[in-house]
């Protein structure tokens, strides 16, 4: 299944869709048989409304501004040091855990 990104996009630069058409004869006794089978190609067009969609959003993922990008990069560095901070506590009750365990051997 496309995500609506995909489908957006392949809506604004067009695509083929292959349709196909079929006839089938039904006997006395409710049996089908296919008697014809049609195949086609048709071209659908770029959509403009969906070409605008995409250009938007390019835009604004491309244009961040210097302030944007350093706001993102100073969130991104605080959570990886919270992260090291909690995997750092994390180790440090492990290490405090087994040297209780070899104390009491």
């Amino acid at each position: 299944m496309e995500s609506i990104e995909e489908t957006i996009l392949r809506k604004a630069l067009g695509y083929e869709v292959t349709e196909k058409v079929e006839e089938f004869n039904v006997d006395a006794d409710g049996n089908k048989t296919l008697v014809k089978l049609k195949k086609s190609t048709k071209h659908v067009p770029p959509d403009l409304s969906a070409a605008r969609v995409v250009l938007d959003t390019i835009g604004k993922r491309e244009h961040k501004s210097e302030r944007a990008l350093e706001a993102e990069r100073a969130e991104l560095l605080k959570r990886i040091k919270a992260e090291l901070s909690a995997d750092k506590k994390t180790i440090k009750e492990k290490e405090k855990i087994e040297r209780k365990k070899e104390g009491n051997r």
